[in-house]
C-alpha cells in the first residue's frame, strides 16, 4: 500500500471512529459543563489516588482500613478537594491550554492535599504512615495532568477539525516560530507538522512539541507529510534573505507566506487573514519617517484631534501613528458601523497603553449638526480629513453621490472647524487633481477648492491640503489584487507591460501625511514625492517570486504562475505626468514633501460651483452633473470627453 493511500485510510477510520464515539458532541458542550465534568473527576481522583496510596504503601491489600479509622481521611480530603479545586481554578483549566501554568496550578494544589493529609491524620488521630501522604500527592498530581493531556490528544486526534486542517511547515525555530507553533495547534484552520530552521544548534531538538529538521529534507517531509504551505517566521531575518528561502522552494510545489509583524497580528484577524505572501513594504520600500521630532511632537501632543473616515486604510492608519505622538484624545468619526468598530477595537489596546483616549463618533460628513456637534462637544483642535469615495469606477457610476460626500461633504466639515475654532484643518487628497480624468478626481479637485476659499475667509483656522499618489497595503489595491490572483492559481494580469506608476505603501503615505501638517500655516498645498516610478510588470514578477511561485509563459508546472497582459482600457496611461508639469513646485525641510504653488479659485466661482452641484443633487439629475463636471474640464487643460472615461483599479 502506497504513503498516500495508507494516509487516506487512516482518514476514513479517523472520520469513521469520531462518528461513533461522537466527539463532536464532547466538544461543543457548554462551559459551565465542561467545568463541572473536570470539577467530578477530579474529586474521584482524589479518592482513587489516596486508595492506591494505601495500596503501594502496604504492598496489597493485606490491611484493614476500617480497623484503623484510616477511612475517616477519605471524606476528609473529599470535603476539602471541594473548596480547594475551585479556589485554585482547576475546573476552569482548558484542555488547549495546558502549558507550564496549568501545571504548576495543580502541582500546588497536589502539595496542599498531602499538606492537608498529613494534618487531618494527626487531628483525627490516624496511624496513616508518613509516606501515604507523599505518595497520594505525587499520584492525584500525575493523574490530574495524564488525564487532561490524554484527553486534549483524543479530542485532537478524533474530531473532525484535527483532520480537516492544512498540514503547513514552519521555517524558523526561534521565539516567533515557537508562538506560531503554539497558536497553530489550536487553530481550526492549520495544523503545524514539522519545523525547520538551517541553525545547527537547534537541530534534532523538540520545540513545541515538534522535531526541529534541517532544510535539507524540507523536500521529503513534504511529499511524506502532504505539506502545502511553507510560513517564513523569521521577523528579524533581511529581506534579501526571505526572498532567497522562497526562490529555494519554488520546486517543492508549494504556496510560502510570510509571517506578519506582531503588530498585525494584534489587530485581531486570524493566523489565516494575516498570512501574506508579501508585503507592500518589502515590494516598494516603505522609508520610514521620524515620528520623534519636536516639531510633531508640539503639533500633536495633547490636542484633540478628529480623523474622518478613521475606518479606512488611510485613516485608520493615520489614527495608528498618531497614538505615538501622545494626543490627549483621537476621535474616530465615520458613517460605517463596522468599519469605526473594527478600528476602535483594533486600536483600544494600544492607545490604552500610550495612555491616548479614543472616542468613537459616528455620522456622516453631509449632515452639518452632526459634525459641528462632534467638533463642539469634543473641543476638537486638529482635523485630518480622510472620509471621501475612492473607488473611480464606483464614482464614475454613481456622481450624484460622490459629489455630494466627497465635495459638499468636505464644505461641511470645513465649515464646522471655523465655526468650533479649530485650528488646523488638512485636507487629504490627490496627485492627479493635477490633471484630472476621471470624475473622481474632479471631485477630489473641486473638494481643494472648498478648502482653498475657506482659508481665504478664515482667521482662526488653518487650512492645508497634502495630495499623495497611489498607496497600496489597503483592500483593493494593485498589490493585493495580485496575491487574490496568485492565490487563485493566476494568471497575474497587467494592462501593459511599460506602464508605470509612482506608488507608496499605507504606512509610509500616513508618517509623510503627519509629518506635512507641520508645515502647515495656512493654504499650503503639499505632495507627497512616491519616488521614480515602478514598473506595473516587475512589481507583478516580484510579487510572484516572492510568494514562492516563478512566473512561466505557460502553468505547464503546478508551482508557476502566468503573467497576462490584458491591455490599456480608455483613458488609460502607460505613465503618469511629472509632478511639477502644471505647478510651481519647491522643497520643505523634510524630503519627500513638497510645496505647490497654486492660485486658488475665486469665492464667486466656487460658491456658483457649489450651488450648480447642489441642484444637481437635489434634482437627482446626473447628466446635468457630469456636463458641469465637462465644463469645468476647460480649467485643466485637457480634453472634456475625457471626463468620465472608465477607470482603471491600476493607479486608482
Amino acid at each position: 500500500m502506497s504513503p498516500l493511500s495508507t494516509i487516506s485510510w487512516r482518514r476514513d477510520l479517523t472520520f469513521k471512529w469520531a462518528d461513533s464515539l461522537n466527539i463532536s458532541s464532547l466538544i461543543n458542550l457548554s462551559r459551565p459543563i465542561k467545568r463541572r465534568v473536570f470539577f467530578v473527576t477530579d474529586l474521584c481522583l482524589v479518592v482513587l489516588s489516596l486508595g492506591c496510596a494505601f495500596l503501594l504503601r502496604y504492598g496489597g491489600l493485606g490491611f484493614d482500613l476500617t480497623q484503623s479509622n484510616a477511612l475517616l481521611l477519605f471524606p476528609a480530603l473529599f470535603c476539602a478537594s471541594m473548596v480547594l479545586f475551585p479556589f485554585h481554578g482547576l475546573p476552569q483549566i482548558k484542555l488547549h491550554t495546558m502549558e507550564s501554568t496549568a501545571i504548576l496550578r495543580i502541582a500546588a494544589v497536589a502539595a496542599i492535599l498531602a499538606v492537608l493529609a498529613i494534618i487531618f491524620s494527626y487531628l483525627l488521630r490516624l496511624p496513616t504512615p508518613r509516606s501515604v501522604p507523599l505518595i497520594f500527592g505525587a499520584l492525584f498530581f500525575l493523574s490530574a495532568v495524564t488525564y487532561r493531556v490524554l484527553g486534549l490528544r483524543i479530542l485532537t486526534a478524533f474530531s473532525g477539525q484535527a483532520v480537516d486542517r492544512m498540514p503547513v511547515a514552519i521555517y524558523g525555530a526561534g521565539d516567533a516560530g515557537v508562538q506560531l507553533v503554539t497558536v497553530l495547534h489550536r487553530s481550526p484552520v492549520m495544523k503545524p507538522v514539522a519545523l525547520i530552521d538551517d541553525n545547527p544548534v537547534l537541530q534534532n531538538m523538540i520545540v513545541a512539541g515538534l522535531h526541529v529538521r534541517p532544510p535539507s529534507i524540507l523536500a521529503g517531509l513534504v511529499r511524506r507529510k502532504e505539506i502545502k504551505r511553507v510560513l517564513l517566521c523569521m521577523p528579524s531575518a533581511p529581506r534579501d534573505r526571505i526572498n532567497a528561502l522562497s526562490q529555494e522552494m519554488v520546486d517543492l510545489v508549494i504556496e510560502v507566506k510570510v509571517l506578519p509583524s506582531f503588530v498585525e497580528l494584534l489587530s485581531g484577524a486570524s493566523i489565516e487573514d494575516s498570512l501574506w505572501p508579501v508585503t507592500p513594504d518589502a515590494l516598494l520600500g516603505g522609508n520610514k519617517v521620524d515620528l520623534n521630532i519636536p516639531e510633531m511632537i508640539e503639533a500633536y501632543a495633547d490636542r484633540v484631534v478628529m480623523v474622518t473616515g478613521a475606518g479606512g486604510s488611510i485613516g485608520s492608519e493615520l489614527c495608528r501613528q498618531l497614538i505615538a505622538c501622545a494626543p490627549a484624545r483621537i476621535i474616530l468619526f465615520d458613517h460605517s458601523e463596522k468599519a469605526l468598530q473594527d478600528v476602535r477595537d483594533v486600536l483600544s489596546p494600544l492607545a490604552a497603553q500610550a495612555g491616548v483616549v479614543l472616542v468613537a463618533r459616528l455620522g456622516s460628513l453631509v449632515v452639518p449638526a452632526q459634525v459641528a456637534g462632534v467638533m463642539t462637544q469634543e473641543g476638537v483642535d486638529v482635523v485630518l480629513h480622510a472620509a471621501a469615495h475612492i473607488d473611480a469606477r464606483l464614482v464614475e457610476d454613481n456622481p450624484l453621490e460622490a459629489l455630494h460626500n466627497n465635495v459638499l461633504g468636505t464644505q461641511v466639515v470645513a465649515d464646522a472647524a471655523v465655526a468650533a475654532g479649530v485650528g488646523c484643518f488638512i485636507l487629504l487628497s490627490a496627485n492627479k487633481t493635477l490633471r484630472p480624468v476621471t470624475v473622481l478626481d474632479a471631485a477630489q479637485r473641486f473638494a481643494e477648492w472648498v478648502v482653498q476659499d475657506r482659508q481665504m475667509r478664515s482667521d482662526v483656522t488653518r487650512f492645508a491640503i497634502v495630495r499623495f499618489g497611489s498607496v497600496q497595503a489597503e483592500a483593493g489595491s494593485l498589490i493585493a489584487l495580485f496575491c487574490k490572483q496568485i492565490a487563485a492559481g493566476g494568471p497575474v494580469t497587467v494592462p501593459h507591460l511599460e506602464m508605470s506608476r509612482r506608488m507608496m505603501t499605507v504606512s509610509h503615505a500616513a508618517r509623510m501625511i503627519l509629518r506635512s501638517s507641520t508645515y502647515a500655516q495656512g493654504g499650503e498645498v503639499f505632495t507627497l514625492d512616491p519616488g521614480s516610478p515602478q514598473k506595473i510588470a516587475e512589481i507583478a514578477r516580484r510579487t510572484i517570486e516572492m510568494s514562492g511561485r516563478r512566473v512561466a509563459e505557460d502553468a505547464a508546472h503546478p508551482n508557476d504562475i502566468v503573467l497576462k497582459v490584458s491591455g490599456l482600457r480608455p483613458g488609460e496611461a502607460l505613465s503618469e505626468p511629472p509632478l511639477a508639469e502644471h505647478a510651481a513646485i519647491c522643497g520643505t525641510p523634510c524630503a519627500g514633501i513638497l510645496q505647490i504653488t497654486e492660485v486658488p479659485r475665486g469665492e464667486i466661482e466656487v460658491a456658483s460651483l457649489l450651488r450648480e452641484i447642489n441642484i444637481c443633487i437635489a434634482k437627482a439629475d446626473a447628466d446635468r452633473l457630469r456636463a458641469l463636471v465637462q465644463e469645468q474640464a476647460a480649467h485643466f487643460h485637457i480634453p472634456a470627453a475625457a471626463i468620465g472615461q472608465p477607470a482603471h483599479a491600476i493607479g486608482g
